[in-house]
């Protein structure tokens, strides 16, 4: 088993989130959330915290999950889990923070068309991490963030 699209987030709310990934055959849909902490100030590593709330959603390849009851404004660990007959598919631990109340700040960056070929990933990379060490709220890239969109990746 394995998969054809990674975790990724949808529809963030005050109190919850839907994570969704793809998986290349029929498998059960889990997702573990725990409170994330962040050792220093303006780091970008983050490591759980406590016991996981564990939400289920249905089988398929298509996996979507929705985690609610959530703290807004907080940042979370997430890590998904699939299982298919003798097989498991288990996620890295990436990291989400929930909306802000309606009246609170956000922070966000923004940059332009970063480009695709492969020579410039290291520029790309250092971009990257300028960005995520200010720890925003969202990213803006301006431009298609494709190399090629004939080719589903």
């Amino acid at each position: 088993m394995d998969y054809l699209k990674t975790p990724y987030l949808q529809l963030p709310e005050i109190d919850g989130i839907t994570v969704m990934w793809e998986t290349d055959v029929v498998s059960t849909s889990m997702l573990l959330v725990w409170e994330a902490m962040c050792p220093e100030i303006g780091g970008v590593q983050y490591w759980p915290q406590g016991e996981p709330q564990i939400c289920c959603g249905e089988s398929g390849t298509m996996h979507r999950v929705k985690a609610s009851g959530l703290q807004s404004g907080k940042d979370y660990c997430y890590q998904t889990v699939s299982r298919a007959e003798d097989s498991e598919l288990i996620s890295e631990r990436y990291v989400f923070r929930t909306k802000a109340p309606e009246n609170g700040n956000i922070s966000f960056t923004i940059t332009s068309e970063i480009g695709g070929a492969p020579a410039s990933m290291p520029t790309v990379r250092k971009l990257v991490d300028a960005m995520s060490a200010e720890r925003p709220d969202f990213a803006v890239f301006i431009g298609d963030v494709v190399r090629d969109g004939r080719i589903k990746s």
